[in-house]
């Protein structure tokens, strides 16, 4: 996932650089030099952003469902 893919993601998601930086546990400027090309994308924040595209699951309901496992 390049930097323009990514700020597609969010986009899609309706997430910032800002809340996706705390759902992935990064600092927010670590999500804003992935949105400007700065830094790569890891690979496992971009197989996580296409699921949650691909099947439709807001930040809030992974949210949801990973409180609901404990």
């Amino acid at each position: 996932m390049n930097h323009e893919e990514y700020r597609t993601a969010l986009d899609v998601l309706g997430m910032t650089q800002v809340s996706s930086a705390k759902f992935f546990g990064v600092n927010p400027r670590t999500s804003r030099h992935w949105a400007l090309g700065e830094c790569s994308v890891p690979h496992s924040v971009s197989k996580f952003l296409n699921l949650m595209i691909r099947l439709k699951i807001s930040p809030g309901e992974v949210d949801n469902i990973l409180a609901k496992k404990k």
